[in-house]
């Protein structure tokens, strides 16, 4: 190999090496909102203003202005879908810029709203298990969003359940798309004791945004009386897992970011 060839195979190894680092260097950033968005779980309305983070298989967009943060979710695996659907899922965020769970809104488990829509929620309905959804339960849980929300924090004892219709500032968006679902908050800033929620920062200040998937709650779906239902629900969930650990579940979500809010351009 002449010095030539050598030269060339450096210099495409270089080009190479860029090309990769800038794939796995995308950073969540917030852009100030140039655009109406309503809160209805639209992503349309978000075109060009989303990332997409492979590793994570999730789409996120957020949007300020200067009193509200505007935040789009949504996965990219059915997969991940179903388990967000099942799980549900907590959107934490922290002022300081700090990857720790300081305030947080839980969206609550969608196949948990359909059992209690249909049947009540009985011991026999806690006898259920997330596992081995049939394609016609997946679509009666698309149909059953969840009417409640839980904002927690500053300190996780500190646990409220409200209604969507009765936030106040606070306003949560949730649209099922083809069994994908697309989430939308709008958060305002200041602190104010009227909203439901508030972030407490301004534009230009740096915070962390965090989604994780909720805890499975195993005593609350073991059942209470007697043996464990005979034959079980086989298929994903918890294949050969013990009763009280989660081994089998499929990956949860985990992902954060830190970001400086836009200012006013």
């Amino acid at each position: 190999m002449n010095k030539k060839q050598i030269s060339t195979l450096i210099l495409s190894l270089m080009i190479l090496l860029l090309f990769v680092n800038n794939c796995y260097s995308v950073r969540l950033e917030s852009k100030y909102k140039d655009r109406e968005i309503i809160i209805d779980g639209n992503v349309e309305e978000w075109n060009e203003a989303t990332q997409y983070f492979k590793k994570k298989d999730i789409v996120v967009g957020v949007m300020n202005d200067g009193k509200y943060l505007y935040v789009c979710f949504y996965p990219t695996t059915r997969e991940l879908s179903n388990q967000l659907s099942m799980r549900g899922f907590t959107v934490w965020f922290n002022n300081k810029g700090k990857k720790r769970e300081n305030f947080g809104i839980r969206f609550l488990s969608r196949m948990r709203e359909m059992m209690k829509n249909k049947q009540g929620d009985t011991p026999e309905v806690r006898q259920r298990e997330p596992e081995g959804m049939s394609s016609a339960m997946m679509k009666e849980i698309e149909n059953n969003f969840p009417e409640e929300i839980e904002i927690i924090g500053p300190k996780k004892c500190d646990t409220i359940t409200i209604k969507l219709e009765d936030l106040v500032g606070l306003k949560i968006g949730m649209v099922d798309v083809k069994g994908y679902c697309v989430y939308e908050i709008k958060i305002p800033y200041e602190q104010n004791q009227v909203y439901s929620a508030t972030i407490n920062a301004e534009p230009g200040s740096k915070i962390a945004i965090g989604f994780k998937t909720n805890e499975i709650d195993m005593e609350e779906m073991r059942p209470r009386t007697g043996d464990r239902p005979s034959g079980g629900m086989p298929g994903r969930g918890m294949p050969g897992g013990r009763p009280g650990d989660n081994q089998g579940v499929p990956h949860s979500l985990k992902a954060w970011f830190t970001m400086k809010l836009a200012e006013n351009p």
